[in-house]
């Protein structure tokens, strides 16, 4: 026997947005400790090459982690690929 459970529109699109860290409800830490929680929650984010006023990549962290610098994401990047001590 096959059981259908359904919900909302109004809850699935509250799911969506909590899960995308776009709702407000998730604290993130400000600056690239922010970065690295937002891309560890999210599992990635996809480097964008194309840029009108800032490439998409950091669009989608500007949206999510308070205070975002693009220069976050670079020092978070280089730290998980051992280029850079954890304290700096």
């Amino acid at each position: 026997m096959t059981m259908t459970e359904s919900i909302s529109q109004t809850t699935a699109r509250r799911l969506a947005l909590h899960a995308q860290l776009l709702d407000g409800r998730t604290p993130l830490a400000r600056g690239k400790e922010g970065v690295a929680q937002a891309v560890g929650h999210l599992g990635y984010v996809q480097i964008d090459t194309i840029s009108v006023i800032e490439r998409a990549h950091h669009h989608t962290l500007w949206a999510r982690v308070p205070g975002y610098d693009a220069e976050h994401l670079h020092q978070a990047l280089a730290r998980s690929m051992g280029d850079v001590p954890d304290g700096v």
